[in-house]
């Protein structure tokens, strides 16, 4: 028995010396360079692309298995002539070769240094980087792929450990040849060093893009045993442009089966302006305060997976403004949308389009006169819109936008089904307040509108200096207008605009026209005689403007205007798509022009005054035809030298009718 042990340990002992001696042996013997041509053709055959090993294969198998190849190249397409894909300096990994058999893999190390890898995308649409798959032989059945495994076979691993796992002095260039651009990550290194699965893994990550510094550290993990099967932790600060700081710590968890994320993130205030300067590319947006976006920051708190996700404690900071927010997204191939947002004070009009560049957009989109006639605007699509669910609420502190001044703003929108509502929004501006409800339909091909305005006590007089930054009006605005619309462009809108409402201002004037100097001084008043001094105005107590609207013609019978001396009816129409005037003014004196030039008495003057022209160069004239055709009246056909001569001639008094009229008749 003793025997039979000794010689088999003797046995044993032989066969670990022969295993040792062989592993040890292995590399020394056998030249793996004699393969490189065999294993360069192999890849060449399986990419596509050409591929060649320049400097020598290393291998070792004890106490490490090790490989390490230097000088590697793999190619692009041949239409993309010499530039390569892939270049490798050196590659290198040792892995412990004895816990392999008891599945534990001990990594040494695994090392990638100097890999070049260089992107570019044709102007016809093809990149460097698209592998077409082999087509299977006829005769050659595909192998079936194995049975997915289940979540706890994933990595059948007793345990993993690495030392060290990092790229060196990396090189990555992005070359978009339709654009024109050209983007550079150099100096790319990647480090995790003290890796396991039961272990937060620590990561270091530097770069630069473009010149300019990219940072990132912080941990991962553990990564669990299988990886994945418990939540995932991180913590990670970002650091890019010496500008932009940002850091992101949360936990991933159901990676295998219902992947979801809770995510705090933290976006130190930075300069988006600044952040495009030191990537030497000019900014997209024009804006018209040059001094916009010059602050932003961000804060969130974000949990969700793929049922929906949910956003709390938002703040985000736009310049002096800032917005407090809230969202929570779900079903998202129906998606159901709430959203809340509060606005301290926030100026629109700073972030708006500056005018040069609005102008030059405009120039380049305006045609040659010899160009073609562009093609019509696509239809928009209102599929999206016609499956959200939205409920939405706003309150704005202040707001500047157009140039108008607005104070105290709440906003609800909710829609379903296509159908959206304005429910309602409310504003104080100019010392009144406002009230906006409306509808929005989407369901059909056009979609259709319907906006009711009530407005009170509206100072009209600052509000049209700063929107449209001319004194025109003045008094106090008390508004009901109802509207129904179609369409989405401007153009379409204003043809399809029909309503009707009342606009009533209230101890006010109308600045640049003097209705009472037309009818004193008509030469001067229309350009043919002493101009007046002062800065003509008209003023009233009441001005009151009933109106329709029909296919975006504006129409008024019956608008009227009073004030201690002056009554003014007005009747016409604008039209809206064409932009022109065509309306007839009556103003008559009621008693005496006194206190406005004039000391004379006068009772019951009617001059006629034709609004003509375009909304931008409105044009004011006197009915000299209707002016006329009064004073022939007046001061002929009813004068009393003409009544006298009928009165002292009975024989002609049963022609006075017939006179009258042949001589109104004449006029006319």
């Amino acid at each position: 028995m003793n025997r039979m042990l000794k010689w088999i340990l003797i046995a044993a002992g032989t066969a670990v010396v022969l295993l040792v001696a062989a592993v040890i042996l292995i590399p020394l013997l056998i030249d793996v360079n004699h393969y490189k041509p065999q294993i360069e053709a192999r890849v060449q055959e399986a990419t596509g692309r050409s591929f060649q090993i320049g400097g020598a294969i290393d291998l070792s198998l004890f106490p490490w298995v090790g490989l390490a190849l230097s000088d590697l190249h793999l190619g692009s397409p041949p239409e993309f002539g010499a530039t390569k894909l892939l270049e490798i300096g050196r590659f290198e990994a040792q892995v412990r070769l004895i816990p392999l058999l008891s599945k534990q893999v001990e990594i040494k190390r695994v090392i990638l240094e100097a890999p070049v890898i260089a992107l570019v995308k044709q102007k016809d649409g093809r990149t460097n980087w698209s592998f077409e798959t082999p087509a299977v032989a006829p005769d050659k059945k595909a192998p079936p792929r194995p049975a997915k495994k289940g979540p706890d076979e994933a990595l059948p691993l007793a345990a993993l450990t690495a030392e060290e796992i990092a790229i060196r002095n990396g090189r990555l260039t992005f070359e978009d040849q339709a654009a024109g651009q050209k983007q550079a990550l150099a100096d790319l290194n990647l480090v995790l060093r003290d890796v396991s699965l039961d272990r937060p893994l620590e990561i270091q990550f530097a770069t630069r893009l473009n010149g300019q510094p990219l940072k990132m550290e912080g941990t991962v993990g553990p990564l669990g045993n299988p990886p994945a099967s418990q939540p995932l932790a991180f913590d990670l600060t970002l650091a890019a442009l010496e500008e932009l700081n940002v850091k992101l710590s949360g936990a991933a968890r159901d990676l295998q089966t219902q992947p979801a994320v809770n995510l705090n993130l933290n976006m130190a205030t930075f300069s988006p302006r600044l952040i495009f300067e030191r990537l030497g590319r000019p900014f997209p947006m024009q804006t018209t305060d040059p001094e916009a976006l010059q602050a932003v920051a961000l804060e969130i708190r974000l949990n969700g997976g793929m049922s929906g996700i949910k956003v709390e404690e938002g703040q985000l900071r736009l310049d002096q403004s800032r917005i407090d927010f809230s969202a929570a997204v779900a079903e998202f191939d129906k998606p159901r949308i709430d959203f809340e947002a509060r606005i301290d004070d926030l100026d629109i009009d700073r972030y708006r389009p500056a005018a040069d560049s609005k102008a030059s957009s405009e120039d380049a989109a305006s045609p040659a006169p010899d160009a073609k006639t562009p093609d019509a605007p696509k239809a928009v699509d209102y599929g999206p819109l016609r499956r959200l669910v939205v409920d939405a609420r706003l309150k704005v502190d202040k707001l500047k936008v157009n140039r108008a001044r607005l104070q105290d703003i709440t906003l609800n929108i909710k829609g379903r089904n296509g159908r959206f509502q304005l429910e309602p929004f409310d504003a104080a501006l100019y010392g009144g307040k406002a009230r906006i409800e409306g509808l929005l339909d989407v369901t059909r091909k056009q979609p259709s509108s319907r906006v009711s305005f009530t407005i009170s006590d509206l100072l009209i007089g600052p509000l049209l200096k700063d929107v449209i930054q001319k004194d025109v009006l003045e008094g106090r605005l008390v508004t009901a207008i109802d509207l129904r619309f179609t369409g989405d462009r401007p153009e379409t809108i204003r043809q399809s605009l029909n309503g009707k409402g009342r606009l009533t201002f209230n101890d006010g004037a109308i600045v640049g026209i003097d209705l009472a100097g037309m009818v004193r001084n008509l030469q001067a008043a229309f350009g043919a005689g002493e101009r007046l001094t002062e800065k003509p105005k008209t003023d009233f107590t009441e001005l009151d403007i009933p109106f329709i609207l029909t296919n975006g013609v504006f129409q008024t019978a019956a608008s009227n205007m009073k004030s201690p001396l002056l009554r003014l009816l007005a009747n016409g129409q604008a039209d809206l798509a064409k932009e022109t005037l065509d309306f007839r003014i009556n103003p008559k004196f009621v008693a005496t022009l006194v206190g406005q030039g004039d000391k004379e008495t006068r009772g019951g003057v009617m001059v006629p005054v034709l609004v003509s022209g375009t909304f931008d160069q409105p044009q004011f004239r006197p009915d000299l035809k209707s002016l006329a055709r009064q004073q022939v009246e007046e001061k002929i056909i009813e004068s009393d030298e003409l009544n006298k001569v009928f009165e002292e001639n009975e024989e002609l008094q049963p022609y006075e009718k017939k006179a009258k009229d042949l001589i109104k008749g004449f006029f006319n």
